[in-house]
C-alpha cells in the first residue's frame, strides 16, 4: 500500500502537487518535497511517453506518481496505469454510473471483481518480470475522483455513498466548478461557497476524504485547508509555484 492510500485510509491529510509541463527533471526535483506529485494529462501538453519517464522519476524520489487522466475513458486509465502510475485523479465525475465506468477500466477481472482491464506486459509490471506480484495488487491502486460540475451536486450524497465503497478520495475542481456557475475563477461568490459548504458537509458525515487544488498556495489558505478538514490537498503547479517564488524576491 502506498503513502498516498494508507493516509486517505486513515483520514490523514496528504499533501502532494501538480504538473503540467512535460519535464521528467522538474517531475523528480518537486517529488523531493511532496508525498506525490500530479502529472495532469486533461491539461497542458504532457504525452503519454513523458509521462512515463515522469513516474519513474517521481518514484526515484521516493513519492507517489498519480496521473489525472484526460478523461473517464478506459483506454486512458488502462494506457496510463500500464505507463506506471501509483494513483489516478479521474475528472468530471458527475454519477454513480461514472464511478462504476472507473472500476471497470481500473481493475483486473481477477477474483470475481468488476474489473475489464486488459493484462499485458508494461512499465508497471517491468515488462513481464514482476507481472505475478504487479497484478496481485493493482485493484487496490488509489482513486481519486474530481466534483467539478454543479450537476454532480444534485445527487452529491448518493454519488458518495458509492464512492467510499469503490474509491479513495473526492477533490474539487475549482476552475471547472466555478465554470458550470457561470463564473470562472469566480471563488469568492456565494453560489461557489454553498456549493463548497454542501461538498464539505456531505464528505465529512460520510467519512469520505476530501480534497481541494490549492493554485496558488500560501500558509494561509494551507491553515484554511486543514481546519476546514480537507485531506488531499495538492499545493499549486509548477508554474505558480515558480512564479510565487521569483516574486518572492523581485
Amino acid at each position: 500500500m502506498n503513502i498516498l492510500k494508507e493516509k486517505l485510509r486513515n483520514n490523514e491529510v496528504t499533501i502532494g502537487t501538480w504538473l503540467q509541463m512535460p519535464s521528467p527533471a522538474l517531475a523528480g526535483v518537486l517529488a523531493s518535497e511532496f508525498e506525490w506529485v500530479c502529472v495532469d494529462l486533461e491539461h497542458g501538453d504532457i504525452g503519454l511517453e513523458t509521462a512515463a519517464d515522469m513516474f519513474r522519476a517521481i518514484k526515484l524520489r521516493g513519492s507517489v506518481p498519480i496521473a489525472r487522466v484526460p478523461a473517464n475513458d478506459r483506454i486512458w486509465i488502462k494506457r496510463l496505469l500500464d505507463a506506471g502510475a501509483e494513483g489516478l485523479v479521474i475528472p468530471n465525475v458527475n454519477s454513480v454510473d461514472d464511478i462504476m465506468k472507473i472500476v471497470a477500466a481500473k481493475k483486473y477481472p481477477k477474483f470475481g471483481s468488476l474489473g475489464t482491464r486488459g493484462y499485458g506486459f508494461c512499465e508497471a509490471n517491468n515488462y513481464g518480470k514482476d507481472f505475478d506480484r504487479y497484478i496481485k495488487n493493482a485493484n487496490n491502486i488509489p482513486v481519486i475522483i474530481q466534483i467539478e460540475h454543479k450537476d454532480a451536486f444534485e445527487k452529491l450524497d448518493e454519488l458518495f455513498k458509492c464512492a467510499k465503497i469503490h474509491c479513495d478520495a473526492s477533490m474539487i475542481g475549482p476552475y471547472d466548478l466555478s465554470g458550470s456557475l457561470n463564473n470562472p475563477g469566480g471563488f469568492e461568490t456565494p453560489e461557489f461557497k454553498k456549493l463548497l459548504r454542501e461538498y464539505i458537509e456531505i464528505s465529512n458525515d460520510l467519512e469520505f476524504p476530501c480534497g481541494m487544488h490549492i493554485v496558488y498556495p500560501d500558509k494561509n489558505s494551507f491553515k484554511i485547508a486543514k481546519h476546514s478538514r480537507y485531506r488531499f490537498i495538492a499545493m499549486g503547479t509548477e508554474s505558480t509555484l515558480i512564479r510565487q517564488a521569483v516574486k518572492s524576491f523581485l
